[in-house]
């Protein structure tokens, strides 16, 4: 099984929010490769934002993390967004 999340540093406090935004299970015989795609819903990403009423997503960088387990990340990739409400 993997997941999607933000990794977290090991030496310090997280500074910033880790949030679980996706996961699939797949079963792999040695050697064999599949493609997969998870689709985040957005406000996973966000916060609500009561004066905007409505979900707010911080524009910046975020990065991301294939992980096998909350303590087993096997990949990282950055992103950036430019933020709203949603």
């Amino acid at each position: 099984m993997s997941d999607v999340r933000e990794p977290a540093r090991r030496d310090e406090q997280p500074t910033e929010l880790e949030r679980l935004i996706g996961f699939k299970r797949v079963s792999l015989a040695p050697g064999q490769t599949q493609h997969v795609m998870l689709t985040a819903d957005p406000r996973l990403l966000a916060n609500f934002d009561t004066s905007a009423h409505g979900w707010r997503i911080t524009a910046g960088g975020y990065s991301l993390a294939l992980s096998r387990s909350a303590d087993d990340t096997i990949a990282t990739a950055a992103s950036a967004g430019s933020g709203g409400v949603i």
